[in-house]
């Protein structure tokens, strides 16, 4: 009887657990020199989304940049400066940063929780000298592998007649 109980709670649980997963973390600057920190998820509850994104650099303490949680102390350095925004169409948070300065660089965290799951979390690392521009190909490069990136890449090669090298 005990172990039956035990055996229902695991299948009722782990379908919450494999639901809700972080599928990638990007960050790159917008022609504005903004920084753009897309956190995107997969997730089969319809729950409220909580959100929360940190600063992580070497030897200090975290830093908090955003949340939609209470209670929340915001960074004195980001606030009223960051915008954030959730798609839910695209399983999308957006964290938006004006004018990216160097005390700025480090680590990102996006950390994502649904009631009744546990927290998921990814990071980044953002130095404004590595970071792509924010556009279809430098998102599809960063996504992709090389070997796919070369093959869809081919016809645009051959249209331009670089395949005859």
């Amino acid at each position: 009887m005990n172990s039956m109980f035990t055996f229902t709670v695991i299948l009722a649980v782990l379908p919450a657990i494999y639901a809700m997963n972080i599928t990638s973390l990007n960050a790159c600057l917008t022609k504005e020199q903004s920084l753009q920190v897309d956190c995107r998820y997969e997730a089969k509850s319809k729950e409220d989304l909580k959100y929360t994104f940190t600063l992580e650099e070497a030897q200090k303490p975290s830093r908090n940049i955003a949340s939609n949680k209470e209670p929340f102390s915001q960074d004195q350095a980001f606030t009223k400066k960051v915008k954030v925004e959730v798609v839910k169409s695209e399983n999308l948070v957006r964290l938006t940063l004006p004018q990216l300065e160097k005390g700025q660089e480090g680590t990102y965290v996006c950390k994502l929780e649904w009631p009744g799951a546990a927290p998921i979390m990814k990071s980044v690392a953002v130095y404004k000298g590595d970071l792509l521009a924010c556009s279809a190909i430098s998102l599809l490069i960063q996504n992709t592998s090389w070997l796919l990136c070369l093959l869809l890449s081919l016809p645009l090669l051959q249209a331009i007649d670089l395949t005859s090298l």
